[in-house]
């Protein structure tokens, strides 16, 4: 891994030259003559020396030739114990101070000079002298019985022991030895973890151009020919470059001085971990092309899994083959590889999973300490999702020890994002052919409270290609995002085949619609939004899910009833009865006389007739045959009712039918009459007939209790008001006039084509034709009879008592913004429009006309959810995280409750992906939430924290849903719950944590540096109130080309001394033999066998032997 070379050489050395002859002299003086044991021998030998020469001096002449003295014998004897027991202790304590560490100057062989090696050379040359001149002395002497051709070669053999001895004593080897020769390099840590490669920072880019991610930016910076950053850190030093995420991967690539600079494609690989490079080392060119040729190298990246099934070749047979390889020792390279494989694998899995950047640089200190770094250079947006705070003052602690600078480099833009979803995209299931109809389309602004936006609603005929064909029409409509978390906002489009573009109508095939209609079929919307100038997005727009509606002729399912026939009655009985074998309805009477509840009552063809009012509303499917089927008000879409007996209905019954209205979105058309409507003008709260009442637009006057005036002789108009209810043509009886919502009524009434107010009364309130009854409503109750927020859409003219103007509610529908819609008609006297006849036929079509669209309107509300508002919460949420649930929640007329009323709880309903029994939490309390002008405007909030052991993550569907107060109703909004990823919850880059981890531009960092360098860093670089740092963004590409400038280039050449092979101890062995005679092994063999012998020993015993053998066949002593 290091960039050094490394050169093996050895030589013949003398290793006891290296050992300091002072302290072997000073030990051996320390040894024999410096201890007391030492000096009681040394004198006991020295007194027995004396002794003996003494005594052999002073008796000489009384020896006898021949005799023995055995005093003499004590003392030679004595002597020669005294010396032998001198020389071996002195031995012993040699030993021990020769094997106690250097006390001394710690002489080496580098301090001892060659004086040491003289002093080495000088005792063994006199010792070996000293030895030839005592064989020359013995050989003279033997020389005087033998011939000296005889004596000088005994004497050179003992000469020849005695140096090898002398050789033996300087211990000859062979000594080996490294030559060293390192260079400086600087270190690359490259951050690959998701919040690098994957997140953009880039906004507003076109259409036709790909979002970099900050990793593109990174390898754009490293590759920019015109910075050179790598070209110029190699001119100077080698760079190790590493990758990190959870942790530092500690196997760097190298790029060595003479290799080419790194292309985009090897950074890419780089930091894809791509393992063919890896696999290639070590193999020869040929090897490589082999390897790369062949069937099983496949093409493309060489991911985890590619690498996992060639590490699972790493031991087999037929590697060889397999790897179409030909040379052993690139099939060895190719193993070794492989065998390596394992832990990067390993490594490539999870270093993607989180960021570590602290603890990663630490790593890469601790890995690089010994390698002369000139500089650790960080590239990451600095954001850390694991490690802790202490792990900043280790790294800065740890790199200022070692006096390794860090530079960092930032990427990725720290700004407020903003983010747009499209939320929902609301449409009926099914749609009329001929009646407006709306896609309402919802979308959260993250950080974009109070923006407006353009929604775009794209629509699709039936049968077209959706992915292949453009859209057939596009609708736009502005949308504001409301204040909240996240803000919010929705749009309405109206879907009317009156003001669609004549090639998305067709003409009716039906003969009752005298209109253009939509063709029938599947059509296909989507909703788009551009993207806003603060995304971090891809895509130039946000887009949603497509939406299918199937817009069909509908089949409206209608129950008249009535408490009695009326002429009225029995006209829209007629006409309903042709509907029905127009296959456009189905119709149900139910007549409360006689006749009707006994079944006397004949039905038309198709009609049915049933004795009783339904008595339930069940939402199940009924069986098509169920006898009971008629009597599930769910069945209905409309409910006709001429002044029926409301008497005659039950607690529930009565229950069942507010059901009905305002969570089935039936509708309720109440013709008033003067036989049974006083009773609901009786009815007290809570009562029994409270529910009718409840869902009715008015309250109906008593007309018993009090005085009415009589039925007026002469027609009244009716002033229509189209303003209350717009975007509907329910007030229009001829529909060939266009922009005209009331068109045909002023000709019902007084023949002209428009109404015009006149000032003769007589001609203003008695028109030619109108209609004569108007039941009266409470005038204490709402405003003259109407409740609040219902709709006004026709007031009859009656004349008061003094002959005045006066206009009475006559056509009252409910608040038209609610999820249900009620009627209440003053009068049934629509049948005297038949009489009018300016054309064959024109008065009959009017009559027909307004009551089947005042049908159609009422049933337009049915099966869609009642807007009693809506819940606002995340499609995602993270486990762990709080869930922010918002929601907007409305009273029965549309309208938000009083901010002192209770505030509704939400509960959180677990529906499991794979089936099972729901589980249910809570309730939580929500609180009421002001917009920024301090109104309310029924917005709650509140939040929950997703405990992963309570709620947990996966494919379970989880649903918020809200009580809203005085109704049965739930408001409710899906979520899923994911797993947290920290890497990919927080994007944002981090540049104050890097700001930390650089190192502070000190004195010793100064050092390196040009004065020229050195002003340019102190008058860019960031600092805070510690000093500078070497802190540096992508962003400041001329800030950046400095960091090159400030490496420098160390290079260092040590020698290292190898093992010592010594040469005096080497032999060889005995053969081995082992008898199968235990004793024989015992006394002849184990002596021998096996055992390792030292040729320097055999050259001195055979020597010795020799001599030994001469000097006794020549009889020497």
């Amino acid at each position: 891994m290091n960039e050094t070379t490394t050169t093996k050489k050895s030589e013949f050395v003398f290793r006891r030259l290296s050992d300091s002859f002072d302290q072997f002299t000073g030990d051996a003086t320390a040894a024999f003559v410096g201890n007391i044991y030492c000096q009681v021998l040394l004198a006991l030998v020295v007194l027995a020396l004396v002794a003996r020469v003494t005594y052999r001096y002073a008796n000489a002449h009384k020896l006898q030739p021949g005799a023995k003295d055995p005093l003499a014998a004590r003392l030679r004897l004595g002597f020669w114990l005294a010396l032998i027991g001198y020389v071996a202790v002195g031995m012993y304590f040699y030993n021990i101070r020769d094997s106690e560490p250097s006390k001394g100057t710690g002489d080496t062989l580098a301090t001892t000079g060659t004086g040491n090696v003289v002093k080495w050379y000088a005792l063994t040359i006199g010792l070996f002298a000293l030895g030839v001149f005592f064989v020359a002395l013995m050989y003279v002497r033997d020389s005087r019985t033998v011939r000296w051709y005889f004596a000088a070669p005994l004497a050179l053999l003992r000469i020849t022991v005695y140096a090898i001895l002398a050789l033996v004593f300087l211990l000859p080897a062979i000594q080996t030895w490294e030559d060293t020769n390192k260079q400086s390099r600087v270190v690359i840590l490259l951050d690959i973890s998701p919040s690098v490669t994957e997140v953009t920072d880039e906004i507003g880019s076109a259409a036709s151009k790909k979002s970099r991610t900050r990793m593109d930016v990174l390898i754009e910076f490293l590759t920019d020919e015109k910075i050179a950053f790598m070209k110029n850190l190699l001119e100077k030093n080698p760079v190790a470059v590493y990758a990190f995420g959870t942790r530092l991967d500690e196997s760097p690539m190298m790029v060595a001085q003479s290799d080419p600079v790194w292309a985009k494609a090897d950074w890419e690989a780089f930091r894809k971990y791509d393992f063919k490079p890896f696999v290639l080392r070590g193999l020869s060119d040929d090897g490589k092309k082999k390897l790369t040729e062949g069937r099983e190298w496949g093409d493309g990246l060489g991911t985890a899994d590619w690498a996992q099934a060639w590490f699972a070749k790493k031991a087999d047979a037929e590697l060889k083959s397999f790897a179409n390889l030909e040379s052993d020792d690139d099939v060895a390279a190719l193993r070794k590889n492989l065998e390596k494989l394992d832990k990067r694998i390993d490594v490539a899995r999870t270093i993607t999973l989180g960021t570590n950047v602290p603890d990663s640089i630490s790593a890469a200190i601790n890995r690089e300490s010994a390698n002369m770094v000139q500089g650790i250079i960080v590239l990451s947006d600095g954001r850390s999702n694991l490690g802790s705070d202490s792990s900043y003052a280790e790294l800065r602690d740890r790199a200022v020890r070692e006096k390794i600078p860090v530079f960092t480099v930032t990427v990725g833009e720290e700004r407020t994002s903003a983010a747009i979803t499209i939320t929902d995209v609301q449409a009926p299931d099914s749609a009329p052919i001929d009646e407006a109809w709306k896609i309402i389309v919802e979308a959260d602004g993250v950080n974009l409270p109070g923006k407006e936006v353009e929604v775009t609603l794209d629509l699709w005929l039936p049968g077209r290609d959706v992915k292949a064909a453009p859209p057939d029409h596009q609708v736009t409509q502005k949308l504001v995002f409301a204040p909240g978390d996240p803000p919010h906002g929705q749009t309405e489009f109206v879907i009317d085949p009156a003001k669609l573009p004549e090639p998305l109508t067709v003409d009716s095939k039906d003969a009752a619609i005298k209109k253009r209609v939509l063709p029938e079929g599947k059509w296909s919307a989507r909703a788009r939004i551009a993207k806003d100038p603060l995304e971090a997005f891809p895509d130039p727009e946000h887009i949603s899910a497509l939406r299918e509606i199937n817009v069909v002729q509908q089949k409206l399912r209608i129950l008249l009833m009535a408490g009695a026939p009326s002429r009225e009655f029995s006209f829209l009985r007629t006409l309903l009865v042709r509907e029905v074998l127009d296959k456009r309805a189905s119709l149900t009477t139910f007549v409360q006389n006689d006749a009707g509840t006994t079944g006397k009552l004949t039905a038309e063809q198709d009609e049915l007739v049933i004795p009783r009012f339904p008595t339930k509303f069940d939402l199940k499917p009924a069986v098509k045959e169920d006898p009971e089927k008629p009597y599930n008000l769910n069945e209905y879409d409309v409910i006709v009712a001429f002044d029926p007996d409301w008497s005659e209905l039950s607690v529930q019954q009565a229950e069942d039918l507010r059901r009905w209205v305002k969570e089935g979105g039936g509708g309720l058309i109440y013709v008033a009459g003067p036989i049974n409507t006083f009773q609901l003008a009786r009815v007290e709260k809570d009562s029994r007939l409270d529910p009718v009442l409840d869902v009715l637009p008015v309250q109906p006057a008593d007309i018993i209790a009090q005085r009415i005036k009589g039925t007026p002789r002469t027609p009244r108009r009716l002033y229509l008001n189209s303003k209350a209810i717009i975007g509907s043509d329910l007030l229009k009886l001829d529909d060939k006039v266009p922009d005209d919502p009331v068109a045909g009524w002023e000709r019902f009434f007084t023949d002209r084509e428009k109404y015009a107010p006149s000032a003769d009364m007589k001609e203003e309130l008695f028109p030619t034709r109108g209609f004569f009854s108007c039941y009266p409503l409470k005038p204490d109750v709402g405003i003259g009879g109407v409740k609040a927020g219902s709709a006004v859409l026709a007031e009859f003219a009656d004349v008061g008592d003094t002959g005045e103007l006066v206009k009475l509610p006559y056509l009252i529908t409910n608040n038209p913004s609610a999820a249900w819609r009620t009627c209440f008609l003053a009068s049934g006297e629509f049948y005297k429009m038949r009489v009018y006849e300016p054309g064959e036929g024109t008065g009959r079509e009017y009559f027909e006309r307004v009551w089947v669209k005042m049908i159609k309107y009422m049933a337009g509300k049915r099966n869609i959810k009642a807007p009693r508002g809506r819940v606002l919460v995340g499609k995602e949420a993270v486990s762990g995280a709080p869930l922010r649930v918002q929601a907007r929640v409305l009273n029965e007329s549309a309208k938000p409750y009083e901010i002192t009323a209770p505030s509704p709880k939400f509960t959180i309903v677990q529906e499991p992906a794979g089936g099972g029994d729901k589980r249910s939490f809570g309730p939580f309390d929500l609180s009421p939430k002001t917009n920024p002008s301090g109104a309310f405007d029924g917005y709650y909030g509140g939040q929950v924290l997703l405990d992963p052991k309570t709620y947990a993550p996966g494919e379970s569907i989880y649903r918020v849903e809200v009580d809203v107060p005085d109704s049965a109703e739930k408001l409710s909004g899906e979520f899923k719950i994911r797993a947290a990823d920290p890497e990919m919850d927080n994007k944002k880059p981090d540049p104050a944590a890097m700001f930390r981890m650089a190192s502070e531009l000190d004195r010793d960092f100064d050092a390196r540096l040009s004065p020229k360098l050195q002003g340019e860093l102190k008058a860019r670089l960031p600092k805070d109130t510690s000093g500078q740092r070497l802190a540096f963004r992508v962003g400041d590409p001329e800030l950046l080309k400095l960091i090159p400038e400030c490496m420098v280039t160390k290079k260092v050449s040590t020698q290292n001394r190898g093992p010592v092979s010594d040469l005096w101890d080497r032999g060889f062995n005995m053969p081995t033999w082992t008898p199968a005679d235990e004793s024989t092994n015992k006394y002849f063999a184990s002596w021998w066998s096996g055992q390792r012998l030292s040729v320097v020993m055999l050259a001195v015993v055979l020597l010795l032997s020799l001599e030994w053998l001469g000097r006794k066949l020549l009889r020497l002593a």
